[in-house]
C-alpha cells in the first residue's frame, strides 16, 4: 500500500539520519517530546477502496481471485506461514463482509471501512498508544475532518464526479494550493472560504501553542 518506505542506514559507516528501525525508535521512546496532532477522516480507506467499484476490470478481477490477491493488498499475507494468511484474511472476511470473499455493489462502505481501519486508524490508534506508554507528559490530540465541500479527491481515485463523502487528501483542498487540481481561491463568502479560514486558524494556532 505505501510505496515510500524509511530507509535504514548503516550509522557506523555513514552519518545517517535513521539509524534503526523507526518502529524501534518509536517503542522505545526515541523521539523529542512535543505535542502531537493527527486527524483522519471516516473515508480515508476510498484511496484505495473506491477504485475497484469504478474498475470493472479491478472489481472482477479481485472476486476472481479474492483469496490470493486480498491478502497482498492488505499486506496481511505471511510467506512463510500460510496458516497465518489463511487465518488473517478469515478475520477480515468475519469482520467486513459476513464471513463471504466476494464483493458486491453493496461493498462499497465496507471496502472502505476496512481500508480506513487497516491503513489509518488501527496504525493511528497504535501509535498513540505507544507514545503514551513512554510518554505520559506530551499532549497528544486528535481531529475528524468530516466537511465535504463541492470539490473532492475522490474525482482523481474514480474518475466520478459522484458524491463519495470525505476521503483521503480532502484536507488539503483548504490547506495547500494545488491550481492544476482545484481553484487557487474560493468565492469570497463561500462555504468553502470560510471553512478554509476556520481550518488554517486551527492549525496554526496548534503550531503556535500546540
Amino acid at each position: 500500500l505505501v510505496i515510500s518506505r524509511p530507509v535504514v542506514e548503516d550509522c557506523s559507516k555513514v552519518r545517517g539520519f535513521l539509524c534503526d528501525n523507526p518502529i524501534k525508535l518509536w517503542r522505545n521512546g526515541q523521539f523529542n517530546r512535543i505535542p502531537i496532532l493527527s486527524g483522519y477522516m471516516d473515508g480515508d480507506g476510498g484511496v484505495r477502496a473506491l477504485a475497484y467499484f469504478e474498475n470493472q476490470t479491478l472489481f472482477r478481477d479481485l472476486n476472481e481471485n479474492f483469496d490470493e490477491i486480498f491478502p497482498k493488498v492488505m499486506e496481511i499475507e505471511s510467506l512463510k506461514h500460510p496458516e497465518v494468511t489463511r487465518n488473517n484474511l478469515q478475520a477480515v472476511k468475519d469482520k467486513y463482509f459476513n464471513g463471504q470473499g466476494r464483493l458486491t455493489s453493496n461493498s462499497v462502505e465496507d471496502l472502505v471501512k476496512l481500508y480506513t481501519d487497516r491503513s489509518f486508524m488501527v496504525p493511528l490508534a497504535n501509535s498513540i498508544k505507544q507514545m503514551l506508554e513512554v510518554d505520559g507528559k506530551s499532549s497528544s490530540y486528535v481531529y475528524k475532518f468530516s466537511y465535504r465541500g463541492r470539490k473532492s479527491y475522490s474525482i482523481f481515485y474514480t474518475g466520478n464526479p459522484k458524491d463519495f463523502g470525505t476521503v483521503h487528501c480532502d484536507e488539503l483542498i483548504y490547506l495547500l494550493k494545488s491550481p492544476l487540481l482545484f481553484p487557487a481561491e474560493f468565492e469570497k463568502e463561500s462555504n468553502e472560504a470560510k471553512f478554509r479560514e476556520k481550518i488554517v486558524k486551527f492549525l496554526t494556532y496548534f503550531v503556535a501553542n500546540g
